[in-house]
């Protein structure tokens, strides 16, 4: 049966609206979240039989006198991974969470809290930490 130009291009248009549709429901969505979860794995980050977490952190993150970013910072994490002793909840931090973890800084040596978010958990705080 011979389609029309106007059926064909509406056929084309409904088409080209359904696969962007997909693309951008499935394709889009669905392929990020593979992708960070995947990173997240591949990093190193796990609980010590002492209750103390072994994790990479990002670098020249501030630590915090107290877990809120109010406070003074005390030092900087200038190396990852890094040992945090413990956590605390404080402040709610662009992380999504009020989780700070404390350890000691590189430059000073001093202890301080960072917030979770600077760390590559795939929880916080993860099962088995100790709380401070």
């Amino acid at each position: 049966m011979p389609f029309s130009k106007r059926t064909a291009l509406k056929a084309g248009v409904v088409g080209l609206a359904a696969g962007a549709c997909l693309g951008v429901t499935t394709g889009g969505a669905l392929a990020a979240a593979p992708a960070d979860t995947a990173d997240k794995a591949a990093r190193t980050c796990h609980v010590r039989p002492d209750g103390k977490l072994f994790c990479e952190n990002k670098r020249d993150a501030n630590l915090f006198e107290h877990p809120n970013s109010t406070s003074r910072v005390v030092d900087t994490l200038k190396t990852s991974p890094s040992v945090f002793a413990c956590y605390r909840r404080g402040e709610w931090h662009h992380g999504g969470n009020d989780v700070w973890y404390y350890t000691n800084g590189d430059v000073t040596k001093r202890w301080g809290y960072i917030p979770a978010v600077h760390l590559y958990t795939t929880t916080d705080p993860p099962a088995g930490m100790r709380a401070c």
